[in-house]
């Protein structure tokens, strides 16, 4: 069992975050990818700051 996966506003950062931790718990592996986010191909995802802007 995995969850909840939360870190305390002022908690130190953890060396792999919640998403990652439940990609590999799905059978993601990283392979040669930054993390797992990117080895299932959700990097393309990652940063959403210009949607946000064009949409207003």
């Amino acid at each position: 069992m995995l969850g909840p996966l939360v870190r305390e506003e002022d908690g130190p950062v953890p060396d792999v975050s919640p998403i990652s931790r439940t990609l590999r718990r799905l059978g993601v592996a990283k392979g040669e990818h930054h993390d797992e986010f990117d080895a299932a191909g959700l990097g393309r995802h990652r940063d959403t700051e210009d949607r946000v802007t064009s949409a207003g």
